[in-house]
């Protein structure tokens, strides 16, 4: 006699989503890629951190996602970015220009 598989609606349900969430993958990273652009394989290496994300590229994800870069890196559990600082206001040319230099 075959035993009978009872299956919990709930659990059946909650696969199926994650199936559906996990075909979605690609196709986000192609819209971030896009957004950044770069091919969806080299964005798909970042998520897998198979290669490091350089700053300029973490700079724009924060920006994308509002968020900051600390939470992005996993250094906080805070979602909300930072104040944007007056320096980020000053165009580039000023910025060189005036050269600010950062002290501790």
């Amino acid at each position: 006699k075959q035993k009978e598989v009872t299956k919990i609606p709930q659990m059946q349900k909650d696969i199926t989503q994650m199936q559906k969430e996990v075909t979605k993958i690609p196709q986000m990273q192609k819209e971030i890629a896009k957004i950044l652009n770069m091919s969806q394989t080299g964005y798909s290496q970042y998520e897998t951190e198979t290669n490091d994300i350089p700053t300029d590229i973490l700079k724009k994800l924060a920006d994308y996602y509002h968020t900051s870069i600390d939470y992005l890196l996993y250094r906080t559990d805070k979602i909300n970015p930072y104040p944007k600082s007056i320096v980020e206001n000053i165009d580039e040319k000023k910025r060189q220009k005036n050269s600010f230099q950062l002290t501790k």
